[in-house]
């Protein structure tokens, strides 16, 4: 097979074939952009779809795990893993457990978001509408009750709860005084989904002595930050 020696170009040449570079440059740079706009776009569609349930609980599942390790360390701590619970101070224990878990969450959330700002790293930031990691939930709420609280209680009496809204003394279930805050002091927890997955504000208060921790300026701060959370004026 005989190999030809390329010939020189000459300046026609050259701007030709700087022309057609030039093209297929341009072309390509077109289509690169292109992928990279499906791309993005792709992702916001991702981002944006609805959850499914079996999605949600999969997310939720370290989240679950650190609150069963705060409700622990506290029931086995300062409770006796749950025997020194009585008829007299169940209603107690039952906000001892449910505050210490929601305290222990927000300190451990605001640490690893200093750290993470301290590193340079962009600390995580939850999708607008969940699943949530860095806040917790009404669903998380009674995930901690339904695990770690009902258990110890349920013998000696079912309602631990008064309304955080009310001067009532009137004690409610914990499903019971959800309902009766929703339905008298917030319209926010009537949508849809957010009876469960609402942010874990308080709505209740298991004494008078703990109703301290929860001000009436805090009480307000809750409700707005409920109505702001899900959008209502």
């Amino acid at each position: 097979m005989q190999v030809k020696a390329p010939l020189p170009l000459d300046d026609d040449a050259w701007a030709l074939l700087k022309h057609r570079l030039l093209a297929e440059r341009a072309a390509a740079e077109t289509k690169e952009d292109g992928i990279r706009a499906t791309a993005r776009t792709e992702n916001l569609i991702g981002n944006s779809k609805v959850v499914t349930d079996a999605e949600w609980d999969d997310i939720q599942g370290p989240v679950r795990a650190s609150m069963a390790k705060y409700a622990d360390e506290i029931i086995r701590n300062s409770w006796k893993k749950g025997r020194r619970v009585n008829k007299e101070n169940s209603a107690r224990f039952a906000a001892d457990i449910l505050l210490h878990v929601r305290n222990r969450f927000y300190t451990d959330v605001a640490r690893d978001t200093a750290a993470a700002v301290a590193e340079g790293r962009q600390p995580h930031i939850d999708p607008a509408e969940g699943p949530f990691t860095q806040k917790l939930t009404l669903e998380n709420m009674k995930w901690v009750f339904d695990m770690k609280v009902k258990s110890h209680t349920e013998r000696h009496r079912k309602e631990l709860f008064l309304c955080n809204g009310c001067d009532s003394s009137r004690y409610y279930g914990f499903e019971g005084v959800i309902q009766h805050y929703a339905a008298k002091h917030t319209k926010s927890l009537s949508l849809g989904n957010v009876v469960s997955r609402g942010q874990w504000l308080p709505p209740a208060r298991a004494s008078h002595t703990l109703s301290t921790i929860y001000s009436h300026h805090q009480v307000l701060k809750a409700k707005e930050a409920m109505m702001e959370l899900h959008g209502m004026n």
